[in-house]
């Protein structure tokens, strides 16, 4: 079956937003691309690929990046879940906030979004 160019737009996308978020947590973690292709048993040129855009894991190697880099899935796909659904486009500074919160403690998470809640019910 052949794709529709709309297809092909989203999956662009995808593989952009899942190569920043790759880059991001690589560098925070102070790790090279050759020591994270290793990890996920991927050519150091096919993760270079991943993370310029260029191309989109398999879904087993998307869940060996994801256990990699200490986060979910849906911690890497974010951001291009966020665009289509509809929603409004997340600005850069919170795609950033987002990916400091998915490395942290599940115990530092929470403190987090204790706080959050406590700044929203004083907005309110």
């Amino acid at each position: 079956m052949p794709r529709r160019q709309g297809d092909q737009e989203v999956a662009t996308e995808i593989a952009r937003s899942l190569g920043r978020r790759l880059r991001y947590l690589r560098q925070h973690s102070g790790l090279t691309q050759a020591v994270v292709s290793s990890h996920v048993s991927l050519t150091p040129e096919a993760y270079a690929r991943l993370e310029r855009g260029r191309s989109l894991p398999s879904f087993p190697t998307l869940l060996r990046l994801a256990n990699s880099m200490g986060v979910t899935i849906d911690a890497l796909l974010g951001e291009a879940q966020s665009q289509l659904k509809g929603g409004g486009e997340v600005g850069q500074v919170d795609q950033d906030l987002v990916l400091e919160i998915a490395v942290l403690t599940p115990a530092a998470r929470e403190s987090i979004r204790s706080l959050i809640h406590q700044f929203s019910a004083r907005a309110a």
